[in-house]
């Protein structure tokens, strides 16, 4: 099994509670928002400002950056995690 910690920081959509990691539907509705964006050709800068003029906050950090969404969508994709 993959370790699903990225630095100090869970993996966005999957936070920990206790001893466990749950999936957190607010978190994945913003990373299939992502993953529709990408889809539809937008760069991962584009999709970062999207999610900025939409009011659609990170869990750290004030503004999202194109290597966050980067970073969320090479996850998302990772079959360790889609299992959990």
């Amino acid at each position: 099994a993959k370790n699903i910690h990225a630095k100090r920081h869970t993996v966005f959509g999957y936070p920990k509670t206790k001893k466990h990691f749950r999936k957190s539907v607010k978190e994945q509705r913003v990373i299939r928002r992502m993953q529709n964006l990408r889809e539809e050709g937008l760069s991962y800068q584009a999709i970062a400002d999207a999610l900025n003029e939409e009011r659609i906050k990170p869990r750290v950090g004030g503004k999202w950056v194109k290597s966050a969404v980067f970073y969320i969508l090479k996850r998302a994709c990772e079959p360790a995690l889609q299992t959990l």
